[in-house]
């Protein structure tokens, strides 16, 4: 368990994080239940797809929308290596759905700092974050004092006190240190979103009008709401164990069910890899039709 800077725990276990309570052992049952219906998903869609690549540098974060079995949930995926996120099926956040493959590139990489701002404690920054962020700034902070129609998000004078803070921070790692960087990150990734930065119609003057403007986003801080509030309230689509139960019932393929059966690898692998804290282990098992597979439920410390 970490404590965010801003003062609320979040679990982290394996490629799984949460700001549900897994000392509750219901709870827990639950985002684990979860978690397996997001690693069959991601399984069927890494072999229907070659480009869908699946490593360990990924994230998978799960928020529950009820209390009850099966669970009910929001989720997404992180994947670290490209800095962006995605989801485990093919649907995406209706928000975007209009925006060019630009627009929504920068979206999700805008998304993956706001990730990195509410789970700080476990995967920090480094030292070329930091140097590209002071670049980043110091670029619009020579354009916001010397152009009136600048794009930045900030005026000069703001992004000055910004850098001074920045300078505060020693080489060392620290959760208060990617916090600060990721949140600078995303609020000036923000800004090119919204002046379509990337693309033919890039806007680099505020004065001028945009044709076919994004959506405005609104930021907000308190995790975990705060990401679903910029992409919108279905944006973390609706997972549940039925929907997999529905595929079986519906008349899968034998080779689905076959990939729903051995979904047990990709669920060792999220769950098992990069072991952190303590961990008194119970068994739990889930059970798939006619094939039942033991894992087990970690009851954290």
């Amino acid at each position: 368990m970490y404590v965010h800077p801003e003062g609320r725990p979040y679990y982290h276990q394996g490629a799984l994080l949460t700001f549900e309570d897994m000392h509750n052992a219901e709870t827990a049952s639950l985002v684990l239940q979860a978690l397996a219906s997001i690693c069959f998903m991601l399984k069927m869609k890494h072999e229907g797809c070659i480009e869908t690549s699946i490593h360990r540098d990924i994230e998978i974060c799960i928020e529950l929308e009820t209390l009850i079995s099966p669970p009910k949930f929001n989720y997404y995926v992180v994947d670290c290596r490209k800095r962006s996120i995605f989801w485990a099926d093919s649907r995406r956040p209706t928000e975007i759905e209009q925006a060019n493959e630009i627009t929504i590139a920068n979206t999700f990489r805008e998304e993956y700092w706001k990730h990195v701002e509410y789970y700080p404690c476990h995967h920090f920054t480094t030292a070329q974050d930091l140097g590209e962020l002071r670049a980043l700034l110091g670029a619009y902070a020579t354009d916001a004092s010397t152009s009136e129609g600048s794009t930045s998000p900030m005026s000069a004078y703001e992004i000055r006190e910004h850098l001074k803070v920045l300078a505060l921070f020693d080489e060392n790692e620290s959760p208060y240190k990617t916090w600060a960087i990721a949140r600078l990150f995303g609020l000036f990734i923000r800004g090119q979103t919204v002046n379509l930065y990337g693309s033919q119609d890039a806007r680099l003057d505020r004065y001028a009008s945009l044709d076919n403007k994004p959506e405005k986003f609104t930021h907000y801080y308190a995790p975990p709401q705060a990401l679903r509030k910029n992409l919108g309230g279905s944006n973390r689509v609706y997972g549940d164990l039925e929907d997999i139960q529905a595929l079986l019932s519906e008349g899968m393929e034998t080779s689905q069910v076959s990939g729903l059966r051995n979904c047990g690898s990709m669920f060792e692998f999220v769950w098992s890899h990069e072991l952190t804290g303590c961990l008194d282990i119970r068994t739990y098992g889930w059970d798939f039709g006619d094939n039942r597979k033991r894992y087990q439920l970690p009851s954290f410390q």
